[in-house]
């Protein structure tokens, strides 16, 4: 049973496979032609889905994939530039873009991240709030926020952080630099590594794993593990003060612009 949400372009959460009869449902991003970007609407249709998936007790795992080249670049640069100098938009973006993350990472099923292609920005901080990951071996994951003037958003900085420790972090914050899914692995951050034409093949296989596991003892599990994330809060409140205060940057700005029109950004410090 396929079940399609309605969606202007079909380019936001709006095809999932319910498999209830396995337990395993499996949500699939669908924008390919902006390589998965994530938008407000993209957000709110994750909310909704999670929230049904939770209501129901023949659920006991969800895979997160995604269509396309790309696992997901990240944020929709184009809703960004649609702000304007529009501050509370951007706060009202940000947070409801984390509490769509944490929807996932803070929710009782346990969630499997499919990740092929590039997972960059939104898209990294997308799969990291999972708790597998699995990932095609010539994916990669970075954080490109700083060439954009600005910070992750959605504790990206804090989970890599907690995650990797703090050198190989600097590498990815303060560089922008795309980390291969093997390095990933190394670090301890991708939990499986597969071929591209068997990255679903695996995950479905680690969540029938979880879907035959005691769904009592999964939940609580999972509790155990997230506490450890609410030692980042300090790290992910800092993180959520400088994305918001660096927004408003003429930097910022600059890059915005320099995206769109497909040029080198000149950046001035203001």
């Amino acid at each position: 049973l396929t079940t399609r949400f309605e969606a202007e372009n079909m380019d936001a959460w709006v095809d999932w496979q319910d498999e209830r009869a396995d337990g395993v449902v499996e949500l699939c991003l669908r924008r390919p032609s902006c390589l998965n970007a994530q938008r407000s609407r993209t957000f709110e249709e994750l909310h909704a889905v999670m929230d049904g998936l939770e209501a129901d007790p023949g659920i006991r795992c969800v895979i997160l994939r995604a269509e396309g080249r790309a696992f997901s670049a990240g944020a929709d640069i184009k809703e960004y530039e649609s702000f304007g100098e529009d501050a509370g938009r951007f706060a009202a973006f940000q947070r409801l873009a984390s509490d769509a993350y944490r929807r996932l990472s803070e929710g009782g099923l346990p969630v499997v991240a499919a990740v092929h292609g590039l997972a960059l920005g939104g898209g990294a901080e997308l799969a990291l709030h999972c708790d597998l990951i699995v990932a095609a071996e010539d994916a990669s994951f970075g954080f490109p926020e700083i060439a954009l003037g600005l910070v992750p958003g959605g504790m990206g900085a804090a989970l890599v952080l907690d995650g990797v420790g703090y050198h190989p972090a600097a590498r990815m914050l303060l560089l922008g630099e795309p980390i291969p899914a093997r390095r990933m692995a190394e670090w301890g951050i991708v939990g499986f590594l597969a071929p591209a034409d068997r990255v679903l093949e695996v995950a479905r296989a680690q969540a029938r794993r979880m879907r035959d596991l005691p769904p009592l003892a999964l939940r609580a599990t999972k509790r155990l593990l997230r506490a450890r994330r609410l030692q980042a809060g300090e790290i992910a409140r800092l993180e959520s003060e400088a994305v918001l205060e660096l927004f408003g940057t003429a930097d910022a700005r600059e890059a915005f612009r320099a995206f769109r029109e497909k040029r080198a950004p000149v950046f001035r410090g203001r």
